[in-house]
């Protein structure tokens, strides 16, 4: 059985591969994939969190109805809906530290390209007076009819 921060590293694998490639062929929301990719790693997380309330979190509101013995063996039944959270489960290797690994290096690499790639508000009219200033002038060849 994985531990979490495996899940998260692979939900976070999941949608940040589907949020970088729709951000690049839209062309934009390349700042939203960080974003994405946190909310994939927690999606990932959902088939163990009645596990977590009913060992961590007794005493939490609502730990009886999320740690119900159902949902748990549904969740775990259907655990492929969550990243393949069943088949990661299946395996007998935790790499509990390849996950943080992942972890910080997917942050990582996300920071690095929306540094690389963001523009300030002052950079983008800096380079919209510079493309207008670069076009030809046209000159007025529309004559009146005589």
């Amino acid at each position: 059985m994985a531990f979490t921060t495996m899940h998260f590293a692979l939900g976070m694998v999941g949608t940040g591969a589907v949020a970088g490639v729709g951000a690049l062929v839209l062309r934009r929301g390349l700042r939203w994939v960080p974003l994405w990719m946190t909310a994939g790693g927690f999606w990932a997380c959902v088939p163990d969190m009645p596990r977590v309330f009913k060992e961590d979190f007794p005493n939490a509101p609502f730990a009886q109805s999320l740690s119900d013995k159902p949902l748990q063996q549904w969740l775990q039944a259907n655990g492929d809906w969550f990243f393949f959270h069943r088949m990661l489960d299946a395996q007998p290797k935790e790499y509990a530290l390849h996950g943080l690994a992942l972890i910080l290096t997917l942050y990582t690499v996300s920071a690095f390209f929306l540094a690389i790639t963001h523009r300030r508000p002052d950079q983008v009219k800096q380079d919209a007076k510079k493309a207008h200033q670069d076009k030809p002038a046209k000159a007025k060849t529309h004559q009146r009819a005589a």
